[in-house]
C-alpha cells in the first residue's frame, strides 16, 4: 500500500507502533461519516417512533446498531439494573448480533422490566428511532480500543442527543465526547458511573439541550459526507 488511512487517532498509535515511526507519513485518519440530510434533530413530539410505541412519557438511554463480540453492552444491563427503580427510565436496544441472546437473558434474569429489544428498524425509520433517544450510548469491549471505531457514533452525533461512551478515556470516540463537551464516557464495566452518568441527564433538561446541541455541532463540523469525502479527494491529490 502507498497509504493506510486508518478510522482514529487510537487505531493509528496501534498501527504506528506495529509497523515504525518510520512510515507516520503513509499513515492518514480519516473518520467515518453519515450523510447530514438523512439524520437530522428531531422535537420528541413531532417523532412518529415515539408515538407509534408509546415511548412519550419515557426518558430513553438507546443503544442503537450491532450487539457484537467487540461491544460492552453488559454493563448496560447493570446500569439499568441500578436505575430499575426510576419507573421513566427505559433502556431501548434496537439491532442484532452475537452478544444480544446473552443480555436479553440477563435482562430476563434481571427481570428488568425498563428493558426493551427492538429488532434492526427499516431504513426509513431509522432517522426516527436514532432520534427517539433522550441519551445514545456506544460501546466497545475492553481491550478492542485502536482496533475498532464504532460507526454508531457518527450516527448519534447527527440525532443532536447526548452521548456516553463505554470505553478507555484514550479511545476515538471517548476523545471526542470529551474535546466537545458532547457527553460522558465511561470505563468498560463502571455500571454504577454509568448509571449516575445517565441520572445527571435525566434530572437536568439544561444540560440535556446542551450536550445535544454539542453534539450536533461536533457532527456538523467534522463528520458530514461533504467533509469527510473532501478529505479523501485532498489526500488521493496527494498521492496519485
Amino acid at each position: 500500500a502507498d497509504h493506510v488511512i486508518c478510522l482514529g487517532r487510537d487505531m493509528k498509535r496501534v498501527i504506528i507502533k506495529k509497523v515504525g515511526e518510520q512510515y507516520i507519513d503513509n499513515i492518514s485518519v480519516i473518520p467515518n461519516w453519515v450523510d447530514e440530510n438523512k439524520i437530522l434533530p428531531i422535537d420528541s413530539e413531532q417523532n412518529p417512533f415515539i408515538k407509534e410505541n408509546g415511548f412519550e412519557n419515557n426518558f430513553i438511554v438507546l443503544y442503537a446498531g450491532n450487539h457484537g463480540l467487540f461491544h460492552d453492552l453488559e454493563t448496560i444491563i447493570d446500569a439499568a439494573d441500578i436505575l430499575k427503580d426510576y419507573k421513566d427510565i427505559l433502556f431501548l436496544f434496537i439491532g442484532e448480533g452475537g452478544k444480544k441472546n446473552k443480555i436479553v437473558k440477563m435482562a430476563e434474569e434481571k427481570k428488568l422490566r425498563n428493558v426493551r429489544f427492538f429488532p434492526y428498524q427499516p431504513e426509513d425509520v431509522v432517522p426516527f428511532s436514532l432520534t427517539s433517544a433522550n441519551v445514545s450510548l456506544v460501546t466497545l469491549a475492553k481491550g478492542v480500543e485502536g482496533l475498532a471505531v464504532p460507526s454508531k457514533f457518527y450516527s448519534a452525533l447527527a440525532t443532536g442527543r447526548p452521548v456516553i461512551s463505554i470505553m478507555d478515556d484514550e479511545s476515538e470516540v471517548a476523545c471526542v465526547v470529551q474535546e466537545y463537551n458532547c457527553g460522558f464516557n465511561i470505563k468498560q464495566g463502571e455500571s454504577q458511573k454509568l448509571a449516575e452518568a445517565i441520572k445527571k441527564i435525566y434530572k437536568d433538561r439544561e444540560l440535556e439541550e446542551t450536550l445535544g446541541k454539542n453534539a450536533r455541532k461536533c457532527f456538523e463540523d467534522n463528520f458530514t459526507r461533504k467533509i469527510i469525502v473532501s478529505k479523501y479527494n485532498e489526500l488521493f491529490k496527494k498521492i496519485i
